[in-house]
């Protein structure tokens, strides 16, 4: 439903103010008209006045200069001095009598000429006040001559000259004064007829008009209230909760479906009141400061604003805010309210499964392609992208990631594909983006519809660690088989050479054993120390298969320390010395005092102990041993160091392999095990470190060994 709506204007038109207007201005100029016609007919009336006038005071100005002169003359004539007192009486009025003249006929321009004429006037007057002068005087002939001479004959023609112009003036000036004001008259009169006649068809129009605008009014109210009709209809059909909303803030159309959405009571929306409408909803918002926020936005705004709303109870509607325009200009806002909670969860779950998808793909580095045949187009997931080391959405090309060989491999297969419908699957390798070798395996199979292929879809999946694990297999299977072969061929060499000294000892111990053998003490001493040096190299092989079968068995378990190594080498000195005694060897501790490196103490004795007794075993009587250490990057460097009777370098590689034990009589026929230098370079590598020689056949061996002198987390295991 919608609020009853009435017009705002009443459907004013323009031509209604401008008819009152014409009415106005021509009654103005009619009154105006009537007004100048008025004073038109009082100016005619007082011109011909002012002329009547005029001609009087023309004819009092002669009737007093013909008596002021004939007052001079009998004066002078008749010598009788009473002349002067009537002289003296008609003299001031004669002087009235021209001032209003000048006054009256200003208008007609003839004050120039009474100027002259008062001025000849005024001229005679002195004459004639002088003639007297001689009349009281007696000298009535002077008097005589003054009034009959030239000079008063002159003024007297002027005055008379000067009356004659002003009354012609007046008649010319008073003629085209009354042509002028006549015509003035006629044409205001022609126009009073003509404005009152156009007042009367204004007038006439105007009723005509009115009625027709009445006609149109009732035409309008009847189209208006079938708008109002057809837009309530509009809006109740509508799927879509509609408020209309003027920029007085108050409600103009609303329709039931607004209502029901918001559950709005009755007694607030009938009160068309923005204000108290918003308090109702605001109650229902999730948010009301961001829906308060966005709507102040969308005002200030002429665009058209979209967002979402959710509502406390869950759900969440689509609102569209348009504005209302009206020539121009926006008048209000119209909101629209659609309930999308359906598909907002739908969007959430399809959101949040399609993020699963992603974390899942991520993890399992699985990405998905798709070749549509018809326009030729490629489509990648993200998985892909990130499997390839791209940034989506760069373009991906094939040939960019594969070597020619997989290229044309991929090629085949995805158009065997196309044309038969035979699926593929291969496993290639690929070079990402950064020029990283990675493997992939990728599949793919045809989409077809109406019995076509329309559409070739795969993935892609990252197997470089399961490569990289089934080549670390392939190689460790070949490295334990390796192992196997070397300790095979080990152990057939420690069974050989247990084997040996055990017959030795049996045939000595025999001997002595055979009382038919009548030996001789020395004989004897000979045969036990024999025995002797054959249990001690057998006991010293044991002791090393021990320790070597006991690392393979449980491995070697570190417990790496802070060692002084000057002190470790003093302390294997001191249980070797001995054997530096009865070879008269020369041993010499050249480590610094305060060389500290980090190791385990039982495997670093195990080294110095082979080191040593090999040193010991391979150096001629005399000779001289030397250990030192200098310091190297992140690492201690030690050198035992002999004048023994040296190696030959085509050894070095055998000599530290488990495969290949070698066993080397001493300068003084001493034996050995053949485990020792493998047991020291298993020691070393196990603390971070590597052991190397450097020898030359009679120049005596170097062998040297890295431990590291920091945490053995940062340098070792």
């Amino acid at each position: 439903m919608t609020k009853p709506h009435l017009p705002v204007h009443e459907e004013k038109k323009l031509y209604i103010p401008v008819v009152i207007l014409i009415l106005v201005i021509i009654t103005i100029c009619l009154i105006c008209l009537t007004g100048f016609v008025w004073n038109s007919s009082r100016e005619i009336e007082s011109i011909g006045s002012r002329y009547t006038r005029l001609r009087e005071l023309t004819a009092e100005i002669d009737r007093y200069d013909e008596l002021l002169t004939m007052s001079a003359r009998m004066a002078t004539a008749t010598g009788d001095t009473s002349w002067e007192t009537s002289y003296r009486d008609a003299e001031p009025l004669f002087d009235s009598v021209i001032r209003e003249a000048m006054k009256t006929g200003n208008e007609f321009v003839i004050h120039a000429a009474l100027i002259k004429t008062e001025a000849a006037k005024k001229a005679m007057v002195v004459i004639e006040h002088r003639s007297f002068r001689f009349v009281r005087e007696g000298k009535l002939r002077d008097a005589n001559l003054l009034l009959s001479g030239k000079e008063y004959a002159s003024y007297k023609k002027a005055a008379k000259n000067g009356l004659s112009s002003i009354t012609q003036m007046i008649k010319k000036g008073m003629i085209q004064k009354l042509r002028q004001q006549r015509r003035l008259t006629t044409v205001a009169f022609v126009l009073q007829f003509l404005i009152t006649l156009s007042l009367l068809v204004v007038w006439f129009i105007t009723i005509r008009l009115r009625g027709r605008y009445d006609a149109m009014r009732e035409e309008k109210e009847r189209n208006f209230r079938e708008n109002e009709e057809r837009v309530r209809a509009i809006l109740e059909s509508i799927g879509e909760g509609i408020l209309v909303v003027d920029m007085q803030d108050k409600v103009s159309h609303f329709n039931t479906l607004f209502l029901k959405m918001w559950n709005i009571p009755p007694e607030v929306i009938a009160t068309g009141e923005k204000k108290a409408l918003l308090t109702s909803i605001m109650d229902r918002l999730e948010d009301p400061d961001e829906f308060i926020q966005k709507s102040v936005d969308v005002f200030e705004s002429t665009e058209i604003g979209k967002d979402i709303i959710k509502l406390k109870d869950g759900r969440f509607f689509d609102r569209l805010i348009h504005p209302w325009h009206l020539e121009g200009q926006v008048i209000g806002r119209i909101w629209a309210f659609r309930d999308v909670t359906i598909r907002k969860k739908l969007e959430i779950q399809l959101f949040e499964s399609e993020s699963l998808l992603r974390e899942t793909q991520k993890i399992a580095k699985v990405g998905g392609w798709s070749y549509d045949i018809p326009s030729g187009i490629s489509t990648f997931t993200e998985g892909v992208y990130q499997i390839c080391g791209v940034k989506s959405p760069t373009p991906i090309e094939w040939a960019t990631y594969y070597g020619p060989k997989e290229r044309s491999l991929i090629s085949a297969s995805v158009a065997k594909t196309m044309e038969t419908g035979e699926p593929f699957d291969l496993e290639l390798k690929f070079i990402t983006a950064q020029g990283e070798n990675r493997w992939g395996n990728t599949q793919g199979r045809a989409i077809i519809e109406n019995g076509k292929i329309i559409k070739v879809i795969g993935n892609l999946i990252d197997i470089t660690e399961k490569k990289e694990a089934e080549l670390e297999i392939r190689n460790k299977h070949e490295e334990l088989r390796e192992l196997n072969a070397s300790k095979d061929k080990l152990f057939s060499i420690i069974a050989h050479d247990l084997r040996s000294p055990f017959n030795s000892l049996l045939g000595f111990s025999e001997i002595l054993a055979d009382p038919s053998e009548k030996l001789t003490m020395e004989e004897m001493r000979k045969f036990a120390g024999n025995i002797h040096i054959l249990l001690r190299n057998q006991f010293e092989l044991l002791q090393n298969l021990l320790v070597w079968s006991r690392f393979q068995i449980i491995g070697i378990v570190l417990t790496p320390r802070t060692l002084n190594l000057r002190v470790l080498v003093d302390e294997m000195y001191d249980k070797l010395a001995g054997n530096f005694y009865k070879k008269q060897l020369v041993f010499t501790n050249e480590i610094a005092p305060a060389c500290m490196v980090i190791a385990d103490e039982d495997l670093l004795n195990s080294v110095f102990l082979n080191l040593m007794t090999n040193a010991i075993k391979f150096t001629k009587t005399g000779g001289t041993i030397r250990i030192s250490a200098r310091d190297i990057p992140g690492y201690k460097e030690i050198c035992v160091r002999d004048t023994g009777i040296g190696i030959d370098p085509s050894r070095f590689p055998r000599i530290f392999r488990l495969d290949m034990v070698l066993s080397t009589p001493g300068t003084a026929g001493e034996k050995g095990t053949g485990l020792g230098l493998q047991l020291c370079k298993e020691f070393i590598e196990k603390q971070g470190g590597k052991i190397w020689v450097e020898s030359k056949p009679g120049e005596g061996s170097a062998f040297y060994f890295t431990l590291p002198d920091d945490r053995p987390n940062e340098h070792g295991k």
